[in-house]
C-alpha cells in the first residue's frame, strides 16, 4: 500500500510510457502517445488499496479492458489522477435501520467510495467511479424524485471505530429528530454533488451534511451542507460539482416524512 498523496500526484510520463493505479475494484492505465493520450479501465471483483506503477510502456490489452483514446496535435508530460466525489447523490441503505427518537439527535459517518479524474496538461479528460454503484430512484413517486446512486451502510456513530479503506470518503451526517414521533433511518441520500472533498493524513473526507426533521405543522425539512472542514487538520482538494441553491434531496424527504 502506498500513502495517499502518492497516488494523485502529478506525473511526467515520456512518449510510449505512463502509469497504472489499482484503486478498489478499478485497474486504471494512462498511457502517453506522440498525439494522444490512451486511457484504459476494467473492473476486478476483488477490492484492493489505492497502487501505483509509473513508466508502464504500450501494451496489447484483451477485451476485459475498456479503452478510450484522446487526441492531441502533440502531447506533453503531463499528467495527473485526481480524486473526486460522486456526480449524483447516493442513497445508503443501513443494513440495520435507525431510529431516533422524538428530541434526539446522532452523529453519524458514511463513507462513499471515490471516483477518480484523470486529467493531461491541465485538463479533464475521463472521470471513473472505483466502485460501480447501482441505479435508484429516491422520491415520494415516479414523478417527485431524482435518479441518484444505491449504496450500503453500516451508518456507524462517531464513538465507532472506523477502519476505511484508502478508496473512500467519509462524511459526517448529523440526524436531528424534532417531531413528535421516532425517524426510522430506512435510506440516507447524501447530496454527494453538493460536497467539497478534504484530506486529513490518509483518509478522504467530504463536507459534513446535517439532516433535520421538523414538527408537525412547521416549517420544511432540513438537508444543510456544513461550511468548512470536517475535521481540524483536513486540507480541501476540490470544491463541489453543484454550487445550485435548489435543494432536491430536502423537498424529497419533507414528502416522506409527511
Amino acid at each position: 500500500m502506498i500513502a495517499a498523496d502518492e497516488w494523485w500526484s502529478e506525473l511526467a510520463p515520456e512518449e510510449g510510457q505512463g502509469a497504472s493505479w489499482r484503486i478498489g475494484p478499478l485497474t486504471l492505465r494512462v498511457i502517453r502517445l506522440k498525439a494522444e493520450w490512451r486511457v484504459a479501465w476494467r473492473v476486478q471483483d476483488e477490492e484492493a488499496e489505492p497502487t501505483m506503477e509509473v513508466d508502464v510502456p504500450v501494451e496489447e490489452l484483451d477485451d476485459r479492458w475498456t479503452i478510450r483514446r484522446y487526441g492531441f496535435s502533440t502531447t506533453t508530460p503531463s499528467c495527473r489522477l485526481a480524486p473526486a466525489l460522486s456526480d449524483r447523490t447516493i442513497v445508503s441503505r443501513p443494513a440495520i435501520p435507525f431510529v431516533v427518537p422524538p428530541g434526539q439527535s446522532i452523529n453519524l459517518l458514511v463513507s462513499t467510495p471515490l471516483w477518480l479524474r484523470v486529467e493531461v496538461e491541465g485538463a479533464a479528460i475521463q472521470e471513473l467511479p472505483t466502485l460501480r454503484l447501482s441505479d435508484t430512484w429516491f422520491g415520494a413517486s415516479t414523478r417527485e424524485g431524482q435518479l441518484c446512486y444505491a449504496a450500503r451502510t453500516h451508518l456507524r456513530t462517531v464513538h465507532d471505530p472506523v477502519e476505511l479503506p484508502g478508496w473512500r470518503a467519509l462524511t459526517p451526517v448529523r440526524v436531528s429528530n424534532r417531531a413528535a414521533d421516532p425517524l426510522v433511518v430506512e435510506r440516507l441520500a447524501l447530496p454527494v454533488p453538493r460536497l467539497s472533498i478534504y484530506r486529513d493524513g490518509d483518509s478522504f473526507w467530504t463536507s459534513a451534511v446535517t439532516l433535520e426533521r421538523p414538527p408537525e405543522g412547521e416549517e420544511e425539512a432540513r438537508v444543510i451542507v456544513e461550511p468548512g472542514a470536517p475535521t481540524p487538520g483536513a486540507a480541501r482538494l476540490g470544491e463541489p460539482r453543484s454550487v445550485s441553491d435548489e435543494n432536491p434531496v430536502a423537498r424529497v424527504f419533507n414528502s416522506i416524512f409527511r
